[in-house]
């Protein structure tokens, strides 16, 4: 499945905009399919984006099942370094809650 962020939300900078995009990336992962999300058109995303759209996947999924299902296409290397950093800190983070 290809999800196109602009086909979906007019403006991509919001946590509810990212929201969107979560409930559209949540049913398909559900549905066991892989992902393809395409940041097409669009040069740049605040964190509150990507926590929404993304980050917040890992309350219903494990961080591998994530990575090995959603594929992260037309995208910046700001946009990708963005991801990869708020699912880094994230993961840390459950891990140090489940430590403590």
């Amino acid at each position: 499945m290809v999800i196109r962020i602009i086909d979906h939300v007019q403006t991509h900078s919001t946590y509810k905009d990212g929201e969107v995009i979560y409930r559209l990336v949540r049913d398909a992962l559900r549905a066991g399919d892989v992902v393809t999300l395409s940041f097409a058109e669009i040069k740049s995303i605040p964190s509150a984006f990507v926590n929404a759209a993304l980050v917040k996947l890992l309350e219903e999924f494990k961080l591998d099942y994530i990575q090995s299902r959603l594929k992260i296409v037309d995208s910046t290397r700001h946009i990708n370094r963005l991801i990869k950093d708020r699912f880094y800190f994230a993961a840390n983070d459950d891990r140090r809650a489940a430590a403590g």
